[in-house]
Parts: C-alpha cells; sequence; structure tokens
C-alpha cells in the first residue's frame, strides 16, 4: 500500500505540473460552463451531463478559482489514482517490481499522460473502471492463478476439470490437460472413463456429474475422484483456490 500510496502522489504531481493551461476541446468549454451553471438543456455541459465529474469539478473549483485548471487538476488527481489501483490490481498477480514497471510504463506512455491533463472526462471516468475491477477481484469467486501453480508443481500429470480456471491454463499451463467441466451425458461417461484409468483428476468444482467430492461413501472407481477431500479445505490446492473450491486427486 505504501507503493501505491507513493505512486499516486508522484505521478499525480507530474501530470498536475505538465497539466494543460487551456480548454483544448468544446467538450472542455461546455463543462468549464457547466461549474457556473449545470444547464444540461444549453449544453453546459452536453448530454447526459456528467453531473459527477461537474460535482468534482465544482469542489476543485472552489479552491482554485480558474475553470481549466479546476478541472484539469481532476484529470491529474484522476491519473494518480487510476496508476495506483492499477498497481494494487496488479499486484495480485504479479511481483511488485513486474507491478511497479507494468504501471510506470502505462501511466508515462503519451496517451495517459496526455488525458491526465486535459480537462475531459476520459481519466476521471477510467478511475470507476478500476474501482470496479478492484471490488470485483476481491469478491469473485473465480480461483487465482496461484491455483494453478500448485497443479503444475504437485499433480502435472492431473487432468483439471474447471471452467473458470480453463481460461486461465491456456496461458499458464498451456503443457497440461484442462478441460471444461462435463455438462452434458456424453461428459459425463468420458469423465467417468478418466477416473476408472485410474489417470489423477482434479476439479474446482466438488459436484461432477452426480459424484459428490466430499463423500466417501462411493463406489472404489469414484472412491479416486473422493479420496482427499476430507482434508481439502486445509491442502495446499484449497488454500490457493480458497474461499469456496474443493480439491479433488486420484493418488492423493
Amino acid at each position: 500500500m505504501l507503493t501505491a500510496a507513493c505512486l499516486f502522489l508522484g505521478l499525480a504531481a507530474l501530470f498536475a505540473a505538465t497539466r494543460s493551461h487551456w480548454l483544448d476541446d468544446w467538450d472542455s468549454v461546455n463543462f468549464a460552463f457547466g461549474l457556473d451553471d449545470f444547464d444540461v438543456t444549453k449544453h453546459w455541459p452536453h448530454p447526459p451531463g456528467y453531473p459527477v465529474y461537474i460535482a468534482a469539478g465544482k469542489l476543485v473549483y472552489r479552491v482554485i478559482a480558474d475553470h481549466a485548471g479546476a478541472l484539469t487538476l481532476v484529470s491529474a488527481l484522476s491519473g494518480g489514482a487510476v496508476a495506483s489501483m492499477f498497481y494494487v490490481l496488479e499486484r495480485r498477480h504479479s511481483d511488485w517490481p513486474v507491478a511497479l514497471c507494468a504501471t510506470l510504463i502505462m501511466a508515462l506512455s503519451p496517451m495517459f499522460w496526455l488525458q491526465s491533463g486535459l480537462a475531459l472526462t476520459d481519466m476521471f471516468g477510467m478511475v470507476f473502471v478500476v474501482a470496479f475491477l478492484l471490488v470485483e477481484g476481491a469478491t469473485t469467486t473465480t480461483p487465482p492463478v496461484a491455483g494453478l501453480e500448485w497443479v503444475k508443481t504437485n499433480r502435472p500429470d492431473a487432468i483439471l476439470y474447471s471452467g473458470s480456471l480453463r481460461r486461465h491454463a491456456e496461458f499458464y499451463w498451456r503443457e497440461g490437460k484442462t478441460v471444461a467441466e462435463p455438462k452434458t451425458e456424453a461428459d459425463c461417461i468420458e469423465f467417468r472413463k478418466v477416473l476408472e484409468s485410474g489417470r489423477p483428476v482434479l476439479s474446482t468444482n466438488s459436484q461432477l456429474c452426480g459424484i459428490d467430492g466430499r463423500s466417501s461413501s462411493s463406489s472404489s472407481a469414484m472412491r479416486a475422484f473422493t479420496t482427499s477431500t476430507t482434508s481439502s479445505r486445509s491442502s495446499p490446492m484449497a488454500k490457493a483456490l480458497a474461499p469456496r473450491v474443493e480439491t479433488q486427486s486420484a493418488n492423493t
């Protein structure tokens, strides 16, 4: 969090120091009119009115009695906020040097830097987009890529049945075998054949084809699928795929 805070302060200061001193676009002129008299019927500003952006601009305008200065400062602060939140988002998947480099490459790219200094809504709107990604990523039940790392290390010969991890495996575990969860009766027949063959099987779903991965009362052929589930919540795979994912393995 300290790095994210430093990124916000440093980049916001940079964008503020290099921001435009003018209303560079006709839309910017409409926004400036809106600071004095919010009236969408007069295109002050133009529809849909951007009430949240105008409200933020009015707050800054109370401190800086300059239309262009207030609106461009909103963009500069927004640019710093977007970059810092992007860093936090990237840290969920990468080490801090990678996340920091990715953030700086993005923030110092010409288009990002330009939009962080104009009296337009682009960067202000990005604040809400990245904030949504942060919240959605914190509450989603989609397993993180860390789960694939556990599979690659501990069960490289396993077949992974997962809808949520399949798209990640296309990039992070191309050498492995990952298939979608069986949906049809034909899929379930193939799934049972895999179980009967004795090949290790993993799944991020505790219920497949009517088989309860948390139960130990299945037949010998099906037990291979459920062997490790009695302790799955304390297993490395379960921890990696927390909070609501069961782990099954054929040869545990």
